[in-house]
């Protein structure tokens, strides 16, 4: 969403893991879709 769109490609992955939280002593990175599908693939 850095690039201006309206959505980030994520939004089309499987909504199979829960996003991290937004504390205000740490902040919530992203993933590349690599390793998002491979943290969505580990899921049981």
């Amino acid at each position: 969403m850095v690039t201006g769109d309206a959505t980030c490609w994520c939004f089309a992955m499987p909504h199979a893991i829960p996003v991290p939280s937004t504390d205000k002593t740490k902040q919530a990175g992203c993933l590349c879709p690599a390793c998002l599908q491979q943290l969505i693939d580990a899921q049981p």
